[in-house]
């Protein structure tokens, strides 16, 4: 995992760990379209592109945690200091 470090709250807090035990995730985010995504694998970098915080997965895919609602069955609101992005899903 890379050096960059999130924002300090439980939600963040419940990545990191994941990533740093290999965890296996499934996490329902939201596209720009609305839609919701599904993925599964390991977290394997944290970053921060355009002043906004992304995951990495071992697939190579990168999203932009504030469109995260679900990871291995917590829906992302469940956590102190985190707001899912104003995206309404249909």
């Amino acid at each position: 995992m890379g050096r960059y470090k999130l924002l300090n709250s439980l939600f963040s807090g419940k990545l990191e760990t994941f990533a740093a035990n290999k965890t296996p995730c499934s996490i329902i985010y939201a596209e720009e379209d609305n839609r919701q995504k599904h993925t599964l694998g390991i977290i394997t970098d944290f970053f921060q592109k355009n002043n906004k915080d992304f995951l990495r997965m071992d697939n190579g895919l990168e999203i932009k945690l504030e469109t995260i609602l679900d990871v291995n069955g917590s829906t992302a609101i469940d956590f102190d200091n985190y707001t899912v992005n104003a995206f309404i899903i249909k």
